[in-house]
């Protein structure tokens, strides 16, 4: 994401950018910004890019002692180090999105992205409950639906028990079962 007032740079920042981009790059990896700012202080290439890396390794530090969500946002500052070791990586003067107004100082900027995305995870958050509250659910059927009627008991069907005993063979006895 460019400033507002982003103008392309000139050819002074182009040669800057060709000659210490890998310098830049490295700024992404945590804590070696601040060293590598020293080392390239003439370089306003690895200054832009090494203040981004500061943000983003200050921000995974701080997230590192927020239990749950702080994983979850550690992903995201994964992301974003990808991000800005790309652009750097390619000798291009662009911020990494949130991390840049951040590092620029710009934290009312920053904090409207930060309060957009969480915007929109809400209402994702929210389309996906409604979507489960409209779900048809089970009714839980009573023990009086299911339990059959006890039926009463007759002579027949005891008559019709003795009769079957009578009337089945014997089966299969010990003795004739080979040894």
């Amino acid at each position: 994401m460019q400033s507002p007032n982003f103008s392309p740079p000139t050819e002074s920042q182009k040669v800057d950018a060709e000659q210490n981009g890998d310098a830049a790059a490295l700024c992404y990896v945590p804590l070696l910004a601040f060293f590598l700012i020293i080392a390239k202080r003439q370089s306003a290439f690895v200054r832009f890019h090494g203040r981004q890396g500061i943000a983003l390794s200050l921000l995974a530090i701080g997230f590192w002692f927020i239990p749950i969500v702080g994983k979850i946002l550690e992903l995201l500052i994964l992301a974003a180090v990808a991000c800005g070791f790309l652009l750097a990586a390619a000798r291009q003067w662009k911020e990494v999105p949130v991390i840049g107004p951040l590092s620029r100082g710009h934290v009312v900027l920053a904090l409207k992205h930060i309060l957009l995305g969480c915007t929109i995870i809400a209402t994702i958050v929210r389309f996906i409950r409604t979507a489960r509250a409209k779900r048809p659910t089970k009714t839980p059927t009573s023990v009086i639906d299911v339990a059959p009627v006890p039926a009463k008991p007759s002579t027949q069907a005891s008559t019709s028990l003795s009769s079957l005993a009578e009337n089945s063979s014997p089966g299969i006895l010990p003795k004739d079962l080979p040894s």
